[in-house]
């Protein structure tokens, strides 16, 4: 059980931000049933979205494991989300079930498709991308490049 008090006591300036993860290809694995939900674009129209738990299981040849500070099996999991609002989108999710996670598609809907996600093995590359903070300065953090079938 998740004992907040112990969080909750923190002092503020105790808490740091936690370093990029190392870019490069990562084994993960789809942890739990993909969550799905809908967020508001600027104009105002809703977007469904998918989200996928990708738990990293192993790093690959390409990243440097001299970087890696702390236990992988430690780290959150990260979250790979396809925005389903355009048939381009529709498309690249069904991309992603059928050739990514090779998952059989013929008379199935989408829906059964993703049912059968959870447990499914998928590479994720990691890249590092500079972004800027609500405070204005420009920071560096690690956001999912691309998936393939590993």
């Amino acid at each position: 059980m998740v004992d907040f008090t112990d969080i909750l006591s923190k002092k503020a300036d105790s808490v740091e931000k936690p370093k990029p993860k190392p870019v490069g290809t990562y084994l993960t694995t789809i942890q739990g049933m993909p969550a799905m939900r809908t967020v508001t674009s600027k104009a105002g129209e809703d977007m469904p979205v998918v989200d996928f738990k990708l738990k990293v299981l192993m790093p690959q040849d390409d990243v440097d494991q001299d970087q890696i500070s702390d236990d992988i099996s430690s780290w959150a999991p990260f979250i790979h989300s396809i925005f389903l609002h355009t048939e381009g989108g529709q498309y690249a999710f069904k991309q992603f079930l059928t050739v990514t996670l090779d998952i059989e598609g013929g008379k199935k809907t989408l829906g059964e498709m993703l049912a059968e996600a959870p447990g499914k093995q998928v590479l994720m590359k990691l890249k590092h991308e500079p972004y800027v903070t609500r405070e204005g300065t420009t920071e560096i953090g690690t956001r999912i490049e691309s998936c393939a079938k590993p």
